[in-house]
């Protein structure tokens, strides 16, 4: 799923962290096939390889081209996730692995909807189900740390990043849409949080049916587990 368009020069998985992202997931699912629902699913980086390994994936997105690189046995949805009204559910039952990959989870800049979206996966998904994101805690707030994360414009003038003013909150503009006078976020700008490790324990705590999150051993993912 691209955030916005061009997104992926923001938010990329380098060659090597898409590798160790592909090994700790077919590590964390294996042995035996399981259902797995990714969201956000793009044109199957990560469904493809899980469906290969024999696990039933359905892959959800709203963008209908990317979709459309997703060859069976995997089953794709048109839908965006993020829609209240969405059917999130495995057509084969309840889902072993819900996937929110490649930094979309950023997404989900509104709490409150990140909380919601949390318990309606927990409604299909089994008793013993993992939600897994990416570490982007460890890598987006390191850049912060380091100064990367600046509020401005790019020298080539084709992109502006803004930050909220109360919230770990940004806005990315591109190309026309740059304004070096207008430093607020518009209602019209795609916002993306930078969700802190804090905050996912909190959101994990106030869901009530997911377990605190947990850093993968290789540090390529975020895992939380279902309270059975």
């Amino acid at each position: 799923m691209n955030i916005v368009q061009g997104a992926q020069a923001w938010f990329p998985l380098t060659p090597d962290e898409d590798e160790a992202q592909q090994r700790a997931l077919q590590r964390l699912l294996a042995p035996s096939p399981k259902r797995i629902v990714d969201l956000g699913a793009g044109s199957g980086r990560i469904g493809t390889p899980l469906a290969g390994a024999g696990h039933t994936v359905l892959a959800i997105d709203h963008d209908e081209a990317a979709l459309a690189h997703c060859k069976p046995p995997i089953r794709t949805r048109l839908l965006d996730f993020t829609d209240p009204g969405a059917d999130l559910a495995h057509p084969d039952g309840p889902a072993h692995a819900y996937l929110i990959l490649g930094n979309t989870f950023l997404l989900l800049h509104n709490p409150i909807e990140a909380l919601r979206l949390l318990q309606r996966l927990a409604e299909h998904a089994a008793p013993d189900a993992m939600l897994i994101l990416d570490n982007f805690c460890a890598s987006l707030w390191r850049e912060v740390a380091d100064g990367f994360w600046q509020e401005g414009v790019s020298e080539d003038t084709r992109m502006q990043m803004i930050w909220d003013a109360a919230d770990p909150v940004i806005a990315i503009r591109e190309d026309d849409a740059v304004n070096e006078d207008d430093w607020s976020i518009r209602p019209t700008d795609t916002r993306l949080r930078l969700w802190s490790l804090g905050e996912l324990r909190l959101l994990a705590h106030a869901s009530g049916q997911w377990g605190a999150p947990e850093v993968h051993e290789d540090d390529a993912l975020i895992i939380f587990r279902r309270h059975a």
